[in-house]
């Protein structure tokens, strides 16, 4: 009968440990599972031991790595769980991760969504549009994405002329070149593509127009 031969904790990894049996490596596993299992050098590794043993160091997998992809940048719930699934995880696993994660104040859909809707609208100029589309291909709730963009507007004091208006200022900078039908063209194009109201942008191009910003 096999048996648990060490348990030794991995460098740069708190609070995880190398399982071996008979010598061999056998999983990843954090005090938790430690502790519930009550793995300890000589435990006899019978098979319900090793179902459990290789059940919860898939959970902790999937955990681990949702952390790391979060450190990177954040992510909605959704988005998470989808590139866990990518990256092959067991759908009951990206749910215990997502669940934990959530608990553990990392995944929160709400902040995310605010988070998401200022940087896109301040730094970006994006439009109300775009960045509920923007979150809804994310997998964020649409209420919670209205109530995010809503927010950060009123918050920030934006309204989409001003987004309009400031897109299209310093898009005008970089077409100075062209001649003008050109510019309208490409102006034209780069407001749609930001999501902005087809009136909107019409409007704001006709202005300029007129203020010979871009000559008739």
């Amino acid at each position: 009968m096999p048996h648990v031969t060490a348990l030794a904790s991995l460098p740069r990894r708190d609070g995880r440990y190398r399982l071996e049996v008979d010598g061999a490596a056998r999983a990843v596993v954090d005090a938790d599972l430690v502790f519930d299992l009550r793995l300890k050098v000589g435990t006899v590794f019978d098979a319900d031991l090793a179902a459990r043993v290789d059940a919860g160091a898939a959970r902790l997998a999937a955990f681990d790595k949702g952390m790391a992809a979060l450190a990177i940048r954040a992510r909605s719930e959704r988005e998470l769980a989808r590139w866990l699934a990518q990256k092959g995880h067991a759908p009951e696993h990206v749910a215990a991760a997502v669940e934990r994660l959530r608990a553990l104040g990392f995944l929160n859909d709400a902040e995310f969504a605010r988070s998401f809707a200022r940087s896109r609208a301040v730094g970006r100029g994006m439009s109300r549009r775009r960045i509920q589309a923007e979150l809804g291909r994310r997998g964020v709730a649409r209420e919670l994405v209205d109530a995010a963009v809503a927010d950060v507007m009123e918050d920030e004091g934006i309204d989409e002329r001003s987004l309009v208006d400031a897109a299209a200022q310093k898009k005008l900078r970089s077409l100075a070149r062209f001649e003008p039908d050109v510019q309208r063209r490409r102006l034209y194009g780069f407001l749609a593509r930001k999501g902005f109201a087809g009136d909107l942008v019409h409007e704001v191009v006709r202005r300029l127009t007129r203020a010979r910003e871009i000559p008739e």
